[in-house]
């Protein structure tokens, strides 16, 4: 079994006109998954919160520069078969797109706590470099991002909206790319929409914000499959994560769903069933709180097939693409509007034949037995015969030529 290690990060924001209540407990929550049912050794967690985190001895500021090198030390070294977890709790927020790849416009990002005092956020472009691009094949890397704005945070190549009619979510697999949704509401409209059920864990981005440099990843031996990489998302791109109060504990929304999942023996469940449950979770949370709107997301790598790498106990580093590449070889007949496009032509040209031609194949041939004549077919059996007959006159002549014959 490769190495397991871990990040956890929880942003409370204390004595800011930002502060949220549960972020810090989502860490502490965070810590215990890893310890309990992930396997990952307590010296291999590194955990971030600016307030004392529940069963955590030490941690560190959540800085923006302690986040990076944080992320660097998690990925830094990673081998085929090793087990890599992060979880970020706390705001999330959009900011202008400088490179032209979004299609609203917009990169989301993370906030750090030194947010107020710097103005810097981190970029999903930041993200993908520090914490995707890095990591070889036969990695496996599972992130949770309970904040707002999170749909796409890693730039991952597919998505499943989650299957809550509430949520409004479609349940279906799609291509995320930089596929975008559109621009979130403003903190005051929020604030306005979830009063009484929850603070929205989103804060505008600065108007005139400049993306910092993204350093070149410094490993990238992978071959044709990638690193298998997982993230649980709270909202879409453009909803917000709630931070709520349950059962007398502040935490955040999608992080008591996967909790309340991993309680009911999700330890045993696969990523697909794992998002599933925990959207269901969310569902039953949402008949009590019926204005909440945020729709979990789980995007993926294509390396790897969120129904059949299992959460807690994946395989040492091999896993089953999500979109195989199709054998090019079958037994298998084509579906119906799957044909090849050499059968699809053959098949308009049969009809769309004239009738003379149409006549013309069921002419007995000479001789007068019956036969039925496949004209594609015979024309290329014609033109072998046709080959091999004059191949064998140029042999006769080439004997005769030399005496031979």
């Amino acid at each position: 079994m490769g190495r397991r290690k871990a990040l956890c990060i929880g942003c409370n924001y204390p004595g800011t006109k930002s502060a949220l209540n549960g972020c810090v407990n989502d860490a502490a929550t965070n810590v215990q998954l890893c310890v309990n049912k992930l396997g990952v050794p307590a010296n291999e967690i590194m955990v971030l919160t600016d307030a004392d985190c529940p069963g955590v001895s030490g941690h560190s500021q959540p800085t923006k520069q302690n986040i990076l090198s944080s992320m660097k030390r998690l990925v830094t070294g990673a081998q085929a078969g090793d087990m890599l977890f992060l979880s970020y709790s706390g705001h999330g927020t959009q900011v202008p797109d400088r490179t032209g790849e979004e299609a609203d416009g917009m990169d989301e990002a993370i906030v750090p706590t030194d947010y107020e005092s710097t103005g810097r956020v981190i970029t999903d472009d930041e993200l993908y470099a520090y914490l995707v691009k890095p990591l070889p094949e036969g990695v496996l890397l599972t992130c949770i991002f309970d904040c707002c704005h999170a749909g796409t945070i890693l730039d991952l190549d597919s998505a499943e909206d989650s299957t809550g009619a509430g949520a409004g979510g479609s349940g279906k697999r799609a291509k995320a790319g930089k596929k975008k949704y559109k621009k979130g509401k403003g903190e005051k409209e929020l604030a306005a929409d979830f009063a009484g059920v929850g603070t929205p864990k989103s804060i505008p981005g600065p108007a005139s914000y400049e993306a910092d440099e993204i350093p070149e990843a410094e490993c990238l031996s992978r071959g044709m499959g990638g690193p298998a990489v997982f993230c649980y998302s709270g909202c879409r791109d453009d909803q917000t994560s709630l931070d709520v109060t349950l059962g007398g504990k502040p935490c955040g929304a999608l992080t008591n769903a996967l909790q309340t999942a991993f309680s009911a023996g999700g330890e045993k469940d696969d990523y697909e069933t794992l998002f599933r449950n925990a959207c269901g979770n969310l569902d039953q949370l949402r008949k009590r709180c019926p204005s909440m709107t945020q729709c979990p997301q789980m995007s993926y790598t294509d390396a790897a097939n969120p129904s059949s790498v299992n959460f807690c106990s994946p395989s040492a580093g091999g896993y089953d693409a999500a979109y195989p590449v199709p054998a090019k070889h079958s037994d298998k007949p084509p579906k119906e509007g799957k044909k090849p496009k050499k059968q699809k032509e053959q098949k308009e040209k049969k009809e769309k034949a004239p009738k003379a031609a149409k006549e013309k194949k069921e002419k007995k041939p000479k001789g007068g037995k019956s036969k039925d004549i496949d004209v594609d077919s015979d024309e290329s059996e014609e033109s072998e015969d046709e080959h091999q007959r004059k191949a064998e006159m140029g042999k006769h002549m080439l004997a005769a030529a030399f005496g031979r014959f």
